[in-house]
């Protein structure tokens, strides 16, 4: 129990600490003004963290949502690799950056946080919306001759550090729950697992999609042509 009171009772020190030190002005020097004083210290934190928080789930809510179009080419899925690929065609010399520079701004806007690689990283971007899943997209010129140009994309997906700690926590309860003997507990964390496993592919498999149909878009808006060939919307 103490371990848990300690930080509590340190907090309260440190906000009465500082409301006794504070500089005031010598008509509010009593102890109303001091305790006053030390409930802000200690409730400003508390009130700038919602803010933030209401902050962020206003910019994830308040979006313009994508307008998608027929896609123009099936990607080429590998499971193993948790990975799909496209490919484009153009005659005008552009350049992979164009694509990557546009899927860029695209997201940017509809609030998928963006990173973009400082040149030690194996990807070029990697894309987030949500707790659960990240994608990594990299891409590669091929040269062949003249202005033309073939502009390959890998889309990797992942799981977040949080998607693995979570899944490493329900598997870590429920060997101890076996270990001591509560096999109903094991069952009951396994299920409530299965359903937070079921989630998090759900939205891995949502992201790429959504990266699939993004990167058509704007492949079409820069010039690039499917190089495997059209496929129905």
């Amino acid at each position: 129990m103490w371990v848990a009171v300690l930080p509590l009772l340190l907090s309260f020190a440190i906000a009465i600490a500082g409301g006794m030190r504070a500089p005031v002005d010598p008509r509010f020097t009593g102890l109303r003004a001091r305790a006053l004083i030390a409930f802000l210290i200690y409730a400003g934190p508390f009130a700038r963290g919602w803010e933030r928080v209401k902050w962020r789930v206003k910019g994830l809510t308040e979006v313009d949502p994508i307008q998608y179009e027929p896609v123009s080419q099936k990607p080429e899925v590998k499971p193993v690799q948790r990975a799909f690929y496209l490919s484009y065609w153009n005659e005008k010399g552009i350049e992979k950056e164009a694509l990557l520079q546009g899927v860029h701004d695209f997201l940017v806007p509809r609030k998928y946080f963006v990173i973009v690689d400082q040149g030690w990283s194996d990807w070029d971007l990697k894309v987030s919306r949500g707790l659960w899943s990240r994608a990594e997209l990299k891409a590669v010129g091929e040269n062949h001759g003249d202005p033309k140009r073939l502009v390959r994309l890998r889309v990797a997906l992942r799981l977040s550090r949080l998607s693995t700690l979570v899944l490493r926590i329900y598997g870590g309860l429920a060997l101890l729950g076996l270990f001591l003997g509560a096999p109903a507990v094991a069952i009951a964390v396994l299920a409530v697992g299965a359903v937070n496993t079921g989630v998090i592919a759900y939205e891995t498999f949502r992201l790429g999609r959504v990266l699939h149909r993004v990167t058509e878009i704007v492949a079409g808006r820069v010039g690039l042509v499917a190089a495997r060939g059209s496929v129905a919307p």
